[in-house]
Parts: C-alpha cells; sequence; structure tokens
C-alpha cells in the first residue's frame, strides 16, 4: 500500500487539512509536553472532558494523536460552524498551510463519550503503541509492521476496533477505509460483510484489498464510500428555503412547545392538510433528533428506524376498540387442545412500561446479596465495549460472550467437558477459563455488572435463563444466556460501587473472600448501593422520551378506551416529573400503574368525520388541540392552484351554516404532486381530483354539509375532472357570475 497524493476535490475540502495535520502532529511524537501546552491553547468550551474543573488545565500527562483529531471529530459537535471554528484554530496554532475545511462530507464522528483514545480512568497511561500505529499508518513501510502494531493497540483498554478504523481514515482517507455503522451498512449492501468477533490487523487490511477489487467499489475513493455511506442512511440537504417549509417550519416547532409543555395534542383539520405527515417530524423533534427536517425521506428513513427501535409507537383508533386492547386484558391463548385466557398488554401499557423501565423504576423487592454471587462482564468481542453487541443484548435480554467462536458447549456440564472441545487449541487458556465461568459458574438468580471500560458500570442483569448457542445471530457471536435488566442507562462511575477498578478479565466472580451467611465480597462492593439502583431509589440518569401516536383518536370511544387512565395524563400527575403524581391499580393485572413524564401522545382528528361522536371534556382538557389549515400557498403555482381555488370558492359558497368552513375545505395535499412518479403532472392532477377530491365532494352533499344541488354538483366536476376552472354557462346571470368571483376573492 503506497499513500495516495493530496486531494485537489472541490467537494472533499477536509482531505488536505486532515493529512497535513497528521504529518504536523508526528513531529511531536517524541515532543508531547510541547503538544499538550499547544493544546492548552484551545478554548476550553471544546475540551472540557480533557481539563481538570479545579485547575482548568489538562488533566492527563499525555496525549496521543487520534484523540487530538477526536477533539474537532466527535458527535457533540452537531454543527458545521463549530467544527470549521475548531480545525482553524488548529490551523493557526500549528502553522498549517492547508486551507481551512469548507466541508467535512463523508468524515465519520465518534461517540462525545468515546472521544479518548485510550483507558481515561487510568493514571499510568502508555501512549507509545497509538503514537508507533499513528507513525507507521502514514509512513506504511510494509503489511506486517502495521499489522503487529494494529493487533497491539486492539486489545488496548478503552479502544474499539471502529473508532481505531474511523481514526486511520481521518489521517490517510485514501489508504484506510472507515468502519463506522454507516459504512459496515453500505458495504453489506455491495456484498462485503465484516467479521466483528474476528477482527484483526490482517483481516483489516484483506477488508481494504477486498474493496479495491470489488465493482462498483474499486471505482470510488475512500471519502467516496464514506460519503456514499452516510448519504444513503441519512439523505443530503435538498431543502430549499420558500415561505411554505418557513410557514410548515414555524407550525412544527409550535406543536412541539404546547407537546413539551401538555404532554398530550391533538392535530386536527379538514382531510389532507398533513395532519398524519406532520406527526413523524413532531415525533422526532420530540426525541431530540438532528437532521434536515426539509427532507421528508430522511425524516421518514429516521422515523421508521426509531419505530423498530420501540421509541416511537403507532396506532389508529377505530369505534371497536376498547381498554382491553389498549391497556390490558384478558385475550384467548390456545393450550394444547383447549383454549384458555391469559393477560395482554395493549400498546398504551408496553410504551408507559418501556418508559418506566429507562427512567429507574425497575423492581420492588432488593436483592438478598447474601444468597446472591454478582460476576463482573464486558459484553463486546473479548473483553472490548462493542456498542452493536450491547445493543442486541438489551434488545433480545441476553448477555452475549465472545469466547468460543461457533463451538457448541451445550452438552458441557463440568470444566474437563470444556476442556475438551479446546483439546487442539493448548496454547489458548483464556477460552476453557471464560467459558467455565459463563457455564458452570453462573445460575439463575446471580447478578451482572456490566463494564463500561475499566472504571464504570453501564447495566446490570439478572440472570434468568441457562447457557445457550445461537450460531445465526447478526452480532456473530454464538455463546448466550437469558437475563432480566434491573439497569439501562447513564453509565455509573464504578467507585460507587467499588473501591478499585475492574480487572481485564471479560468475566469473572466476586466472590472469593465471601463468608458463609455474608454479603461480604472481595474489594468491598456495596451491595446496598447496587439495590438502591436497581429499585430506582437513587436516579441515576435522564429518562428517554418516547411517542405514542394515536390517527383518527375521535375514531374510537376515547374515554372507554382510555379508561381509568385519563386523570393519569394529565402533566401534573405524571410520574418522574409531575408536580402531583398519581397511581392507579390495573384491573386486570392488580398492578400498580401510572403514566410516565417522559411519554408524549400526538393525536389526529379529521374534523369532518362525522361517523362518530365528539369528544368529551374530560378528554378536551387533557389535550391540547391545534389545527392544520388547509392553504393555497402550499400548492405550487399553476394548474392545480387554480382547481384548489375554485373548489375552495365552491365550497365557501354552498357549506352549510352549521359548518366551519376550515372543517370542510378539501386539502392541500390533495393537490400536491410527486415529482418522482412516472405519471406526468396532468396525469397524476387528474387522478387526484377524480378518486380523491370528487368522492369526497360527494359524501359531503350527501351528508348535507353542501346545500348546492346535485346537478349544480355534477357540472362543476365536469370541469374539475378535465383540470378546468368552473366557467357559468351562456344562460347564467352576470350577477351569479360576479357573486362568484366576489366569494373567491374575499377567500384567497
Amino acid at each position: 500500500m503506497s499513500t495516495q497524493s493530496k486531494s485537489d476535490n472541490p467537494q472533499f475540502t477536509w482531505v488536505n487539512f486532515y493529512m497535513e495535520l497528521a504529518d504536523k502532529l508526528l513531529e511531536y511524537k517524541d515532543r508531547r509536553d510541547e503538544l499538550l501546552e499547544k493544546l492548552n491553547n484551545l478554548d476550553s468550551k471544546w475540551i472540557t472532558y480533557f481539563r481538570d474543573t479545579e485547575t482548568d488545565k489538562w488533566k492527563f500527562h499525555d496525549i496521543d494523536p487520534f484523540s487530538v483529531f477526536a477533539i474537532f471529530n466527535n458527535a457533540s459537535l452537531k454543527k458545521f460552524e463549530i467544527r470549521r471554528e475548531i480545525a482553524q484554530r488548529f490551523k493557526d496554532i500549528f502553522q498549517l498551510k492547508s486551507e481551512c475545511p469548507s466541508d467535512f462530507v463523508g468524515t465519520p464522528l465518534t461517540h462525545y463519550e468515546k472521544s479518548y483514545f485510550f483507558d481515561n480512568k487510568k493514571e499510568d497511561i502508555d501512549l507509545d503503541p497509538l503514537w508507533k500505529l499513528f507513525e507507521l499508518a502514514i509512513n506504511y513501510p510494509d503489511d506486517d509492521s502495521l499489522i503487529s502494531i494494529f493487533d497491539k493497540v486492539l486489545i488496548l483498554d478503552g479502544i474499539g476496533w471502529v473508532n481505531i478504523t474511523m481514526a486511520l481514515f481521518w489521517i490517510r482517507p485514501y489508504d484506510y477505509i472507515t468502519l463506522d455503522k454507516h459504512t459496515r451498512e453500505f458495504l453489506s449492501s455491495n456484498g462485503i460483510q465484516i467479521k466483528k468477533t474476528q477482527f484483526s490487523g490482517r483481516s483489516y487490511l484483506d477488508l481494504i484489498k477486498k474493496i479495491r477489487n470489488c465493482s462498483p467499489l474499486s471505482q470510488m475513493r475512500f471519502p467516496d464510500i464514506s460519503k456514499a455511506a452516510f448519504s444513503s442512511k441519512h439523505p443530503l440537504k435538498e431543502y430549499k428555503s420558500n415561505e411554505e417549509n418557513q410557514e410548515l417550519d414555524t407550525f412544527i416547532k409550535s406543536a412541539c412547545n404546547i407537546l413539551r409543555f401538555k404532554k398530550n395534542i391533538i392535530l386536527q383539520g379538514a382531510p389532507g392538510t398533513g395532519k398524519t405527515y406532520s406527526t413523524a417530524e413532531i415525533a422526532l423533534r420530540i426525541l431530540g433528533v438532528d437532521i434536515d427536517f426539509g427532507n421528508h425521506k430522511a425524516v421518514m428513513e429516521w422515523y421508521q428506524e426509531l419505530c423498530d427501535k420501540g421509541r416511537i409507537f403507532f396506532t389508529t383508533f377505530h369505534q371497536s376498540m376498547d381498554y382491553e386492547d389498549f391497556v390490558e386484558g384478558l385475550k384467548p391463548v390456545i393450550l394444547d387442545e383447549s383454549v384458555g385466557y391469559g393477560l395482554e398488554k395493549g400498546i398504551f401499557r408496553i410504551i408507559c412500561d418501556k418508559a418506566r423501565r429507562l427512567s429507574n423504576k425497575r423492581i420492588s423487592k432488593k436483592i438478598d446479596f447474601t444468597k446472591t454471587r454478582i460476576f463482573k462482564m464486558s459484553l463486546g468481542e473479548k473483553g472490548k465495549d462493542d456498542v452493536e453487541v450491547f445493543e442486541y443484548c438489551k434488545e433480545n435480554n441476553v448477555v452475549a460472550l465472545g469466547w468460543g467462536e461457533n463451538k457448541d458447549f451445550s452438552n458441557c456440564q463440568t470444566t474437563e467437558d470444556i476442556q475438551k472441545l479446546y483439546a487442539d487449541e493448548k496454547d489458548n487458556r483464556f477460552g476453557p477459563m471464560a467459558m467455565e465461568r459463563f457455564i458452570c459458574w453462573m445460575r439463575k438468580g446471580d447478578i451482572i455488572l456490566v463494564s463500561d471500560g475499566n472504571s464504570a458500570v453501564k447495566a446490570i442483569a439478572k440472570i434468568v435463563g441457562d447457557y445457550e448457542f445461537h450460531n445465526d445471530t447478526p452480532i456473530g457471536m454464538c455463546q448466550f444466556r437469558k437475563v432480566e435488566w434491573l439497569y439501562l442507562g447513564d453509565s455509573i462511575p464504578l467507585s460507587k460501587l467499588y473501591d478499585i477498578n475492574f480487572m481485564p478479565q471479560c468475566i469473572y466472580a466476586f466472590y472469593s473472600s465471601r463468608r458463609e451467611g455474608t454479603s461480604q465480597y472481595n474489594g468491598s462492593i456495596n451491595t446496598d448501593m447496587i439495590n438502591k439502583i436497581i429499585t430506582g431509589e437513587i436516579n441515576t440518569e435522564k429518562p428517554l422520551p418516547y411517542v405514542l401516536i394515536i390517527d383518527e383518536i375521535n375514531r374510537g370511544n376515547v374515554s372507554k378506551i382510555f379508561g381509568e387512565l385519563v386523570t393519569l395524563l394529565e402533566a401534573d400527575k405524571r410520574s418522574g416529573g409531575g408536580d402531583h403524581p398519581i397511581t392507579v391499580k390495573l384491573p386486570y393485572s392488580k398492578e400498580e400503574f401510572c403514566v410516565p413524564s417522559n411519554v408524549y401522545i400526538i393525536g389526529t382528528m379529521n374534523t369532518t368525520d362525522r361517523s362518530t361522536g365528539t369528544l368529551d371534556y374530560a378528554i378536551r382538557r387533557r389535550f391540547a388541540f391545534v389545527t392544520l389549515e388547509a392553504k393555497s400557498d402550499y400548492i405550487p403555482e399553476g394548474k392545480a392552484r387554480d382547481l384548489f381555488k375554485d373548489i375552495r370558492s365552491f365550497i365557501v359558497k354552498n357549506h352549510s351554516s352549521e359548518t366551519d368552513i376550515n372543517d370542510l375545505m378539501v386539502g392541500h395535499s390533495y393537490f400536491m404532486l410527486d415529482k418522482e412518479s412516472p405519471l406526468l403532472p396532468d396525469e397524476q392532477l387528474k387522478l387526484k381530483i377524480e378518486y380523491e377530491v370528487v368522492p369526497l365532494l360527494k359524501e359531503y352533499l350527501n351528508d348535507g354539509l353542501l346545500t348546492c344541488s346535485q346537478e349544480d354538483l355534477n357540472e362543476h366536476i365536469e370541469a374539475w375532472i378535465k383540470l378546468e376552472t368552473f366557467k357559468q354557462d351562456s344562460n347564467a346571470t352576470t350577477n351569479s357570475a360576479n357573486s362568484e368571483s366576489e366569494t373567491s376573492q374575499s377567500n384567497e
């Protein structure tokens, strides 16, 4: 592999800057005190995680080059302007000749909590291996040298293989591919799979060669691949600021502010005004997603992703829906050759239970640690933290062990049984040791502290199942045990639970010093603190928001569906933030139930729907009602807007006095065309008028909402289907024509 020349691509303006900065940093390999002194000149707000709060000085005695790059390449810096400001400061400090980047297209970002490339809890950090990898990656003498140091860095505490590849991409973006999540998904869609459990320096270089020999990827440089990977997940900005988008954006922001205050809102309006369309963007804003909201395709991709992750729930109310469907009820269950009844949770209870689980309301009964053992375990490949492994384990209520590879230990009962499966691996003493602890030592009811590095705990679980072997999981691991998650939240400093750091072993038990009948463990585990955390007595995390979208909320008997929970919907009656939290006992499960403050409800209501009754006052008091009006400004100028105005003029002239005109209007969405449709604009518009607008107007006439005659409506329809505005025939009086004209103009 030879280092490629610098970029003259006008889009990737960051490439030359990054490569020159890497060259400059290499000069400080043996002058790190000088490097630290220069970094101290950075604005403290950019490097708070590096500074000592008391002295406002750099709190580490050493620094590595990859952590320097991460200062302006981490996910906490969401705005381009901030990243460019930091880059400009680097340019000044290190006297770089390259222009400051005018884009960061395709640059991957570290998680803001993973912006160190070393174990930041250790006092005696050795960063020489990182500097050696940095040097060899730039100069690249040969494959073997790079592979050797790559593998040494790979096993260091606090470093993951994903971050290593991101860092190498930063310093030489044409030589090394980043393997962040988006890029891995992009490569996978092009037939290149990455085996995470067998990742090494050799497999990384082999992967690079494979990409360069794979069509059509061989025609793309690595920055192009990174850009394409990110764009396919979150399409690039296509938003043009115009009156329509500005007005809609103002409405969305206002609705979000109301929802945060009230907790429950209903978007109401005539059909086609964009009620359901708007719920996705409102939900994403409430969940804190930071994307280009002018790109609806990107909005819907994020929306679907968060639905899949259980952060957004969607349901539609209907006339046969009841409390048993929405909250909980007894449902038929087939038992062998008979039918019984079992308790089934409804969507509302599911979302509330999930929100409470992540807001420190876990179990009510404390654990008796005189009879329960505690284990430390890392979730990731052989002790290294891996975000995807942890996410998979959380979603599937399991813990996974990276040792054992694809061996099946289901028939192993003893240490000797496990050793037999390792008979061909005489030098592998860690594998049998880890599997013995996972299979033979752990038992149901034991507690697992999931490590976050060597000095923090990111989760607490109780073992509820025996060993299981599965060789078809997406994370590439085969060894599992079922668990019940007792704590999932912000990382807890280990010092709150334990008086020394975790050992680097991936799994071990705290029981060697336990005396019979006591809860004394080696290292003085604070079992009282564990109980306070898992019972929610101590709040250690920020609850995540959840959104429930109820489409057509007025089509169900809302009072019947919510039942006694109506009172709990009010903001001040919510748990975890309300001034007057209330709980009720559910009628079927007999469990105490409350609505968490981090659950937000968005309803939609068609104001022309006469098939159901109105919402009663008890419901109306607990929801804020926001009206979306039909707007001609949302429709592009031309034939579609002209037809909208003509149809609106007809409705204004002929609507029943008992009906509000805003409740009866035909929404603008019926006149907005799809630019990607294979149909011509006139063909699309004709189909919309004939099969969407006309049936609606006929229903209005049948229900008495329009006062015109059937003949009059048919005459107008005949013109509209031809995509023409209606013109009075020669028998119509001039006064009648003028009257219609005046009506139309007064409502423009």
